[in-house]
């Protein structure tokens, strides 16, 4: 018996490509200055998109 898998759509796979870009932000910004001086509006502008979004994806 075998499980099949499908893949992810295209909202799924975006949505997993936003979730990495603001990871990948804030784990570069934190590298940099330390995790005390990372701004969601410093990973808004290193991940291209609005503050908002960050927030959506990461609410506190």
């Amino acid at each position: 018996m075998s499980i099949e898998t499908e893949a992810p759509g295209l909202r799924e796979r975006k949505r997993l490509a936003t979730r990495r870009a603001i990871q990948h932000a804030v784990l570069t910004l934190a590298r940099e200055r330390g995790i005390d001086h990372v701004t969601v509006e410093d990973v808004s502008r290193i991940a291209n998109m609005s503050p908002r979004t960050v927030f959506n994806y990461f609410p506190s």
